[in-house]
Formats: structure tokens, sequence, C-alpha cells
């Protein structure tokens, strides 16, 4: 679990926030936690990510995601969405520097992963159900398995009526989350109830059409 360390002083509050490095020497791979002294979002100014190296740019992902929390926490689903998005943006920066598949590759990848879930749903939250299928499928991509991104992808298929691909989605997150049965089975039952009553929108329409009385020649001719 992620720690989050606040200390408040007297002209500013200032969050320690933990940061991966991963260095390789003589074959062996090593993994620190860091934490990094930087003040709360919206206290005081942040570099130009251009201007930082890439070391304050990764410094930065865990500030970004953070702030991006706390903006979500107070409903201002966009704001948020542009915080995930910038830390998303760093990452594929310093994703780029790496080698695919090398171990620093795969800690920068993998730390994509909670960005892409949250950002989707800020997006479902705004009603761009198709924005929230795409990034949790980014998610998914880097993690099949993932409960949030499947949950969040099959809530957007619904709303797009993709009622199959939801029922897929949930039926994978039943085997994820076998405790998750009863959620999962309600969820069905509303794709199946929202699947019929399509239905029979779809009939009532058609018999609409069908039993309409033509209009005459006179009354479709223009005069």
């Amino acid at each position: 679990m992620t720690q989050i360390i606040f200390v408040v002083t007297n002209d500013k509050d200032i969050i320690y926030v933990p940061f991966i490095q991963v260095k390789v020497f003589d074959n062996l791979i090593y993994i620190f936690i860091c934490y990094s002294r930087v003040e709360i979002p919206g206290t005081g100014s942040r570099k130009e990510t251009w201007i930082m190296t890439p070391e304050e740019k990764l410094e930065t992902v865990p500030v970004l995601r953070e702030e991006g929390n706390q903006l979500y926490n107070r409903g201002e689903y966009n704001k948020a969405a542009a915080c995930y998005s910038e830390a998303l943006g760093i990452l594929e920066q310093l994703v780029l520097r790496e080698k695919p598949g090398e171990p620093e590759w795969i800690v920068l990848d993998k730390l994509q992963i909670p960005l892409f879930v949250n950002l989707a749903q800020c997006q479902f939250k705004e009603k761009d159900y198709y924005a929230a299928i795409k990034n949790t499928t980014e998610a998914l991509s880097r993690d099949p398995t993932n409960v949030k991104a499947l949950y969040r992808r099959s809530k957007a298929y619904i709303e797009t009526w993709d009622f199959d691909l939801a029922a897929e989605d949930l039926r994978k997150l039943a085997i994820c989350r076998p405790e998750m049965k009863n959620t999962v089975e309600n969820e069905l039952n509303i794709i199946e109830a929202k699947r019929v009553n399509e239905e029979i929108k779809g009939r009532q329409k058609l018999a609409g059409k069908l039993f309409a009385c033509p209009k005459s020649v006179a009354e479709s001719s223009i005069l």
C-alpha cells in the first residue's frame, strides 16, 4: 500500500511522496523505495516537465496522482483527469528512454496502470464512455486481471449498449475475484434486462412501421 506522509509547517504543507528507483548492478536488480519532499499540489509552483531531470519527472508522477485523487474526491473530474493525463505523459517520456523488456522499462510501464484506471473513471463520470473504454483497455493490456479496470470497462460497455462485451468482462471479473460473485450476477441481470427492453422497443418500432397506414398518392405528392 502506498504511504503518503504529510507534514504541516508554519508557511506551507509538505508532502513526502514515495517513488521507485530501479538499478541494475552485475546482473542483479535493486529496487529502492525513496521519499521525495514536495509541496502539496496547489500550495506552490511546480517545474515545467521539459526542464526536469528524469529523476525529477519520476518523483512528480505520484504527486500528480495524489493531486488527481484529491480533485476526484471533490468531484472535479476534468481537473483530476488532467492530472492523471499529465502523469501518463511523463511516464511515456521515461518509458521511451528505456529498452522494452528491461527491468526499468517494466517498472515504468506498470506505473501507468492505476493512472489509466483513474483517468477512465473520471471519463466515465463525465459520460465519455468510449474514452473510458480506451483507457481501461490500456490498463488491461498491461494487467489483464486488473479488477477495477474490468469492472469499469464493463460499466462503460453497458452505457454504449455493448452488452456482450460487458458480460464478458464481468465473467472475467468473477474468475479473478470469486467474492464478487453477487455483484457480477446483479450486473449481468441488469444487462439482460436492458437487452430485453431494447429488443421489445425494436419489435414495437418495427410493428409500428408495418401497420402504419400508408399515405395516399395525393397526400404524399408535392404540388
